[in-house]
């Protein structure tokens, strides 16, 4: 049997098409968030004021940001550097794909 995702997604889907990206607050329900350095965590709704979220911004349609990290403060983001400037080195050397290398052509997110 093929997996199609749960119902939450599909109604995540469903808003986002419409245009509506968020619960209302009083259907939001807390989540934990993990430091990528130090394996912090913090339940909430939303990544935790003062935490940092690293994306590299893409030119694909589909995938426009690789999301890096979050990370609970700047000693922690600090520690990753040397995994981010692989990743950088990565994308520069053809291992990371991107759109343009693509071919143009946009994945699918099914």
């Amino acid at each position: 049997m093929d997996y199609r995702g749960d119902s939450s997604a599909s109604q995540a889907k469903a808003r986002i098409n419409e245009g509506r990206r968020r619960l209302p607050r009083e259907r939001q329900t807390a989540r934990p968030f993990f430091c990528r350095s130090c394996g912090g965590q913090v339940d909430g709704v939303r990544v935790p004021q003062g935490w940092y979220s690293l994306a590299r911004h893409t030119d694909d349609p589909v995938y426009p940001m690789n999301r890096l990290g979050l990370y609970c403060s700047l000693e922690c983001l600090e520690q990753q550097l040397p995994r981010l400037r692989g990743v950088g080195e990565q994308v520069g050397a053809g291992y990371v794909s991107t759109y343009q290398r693509a071919g143009g052509q946009a994945r699918s997110r099914e």
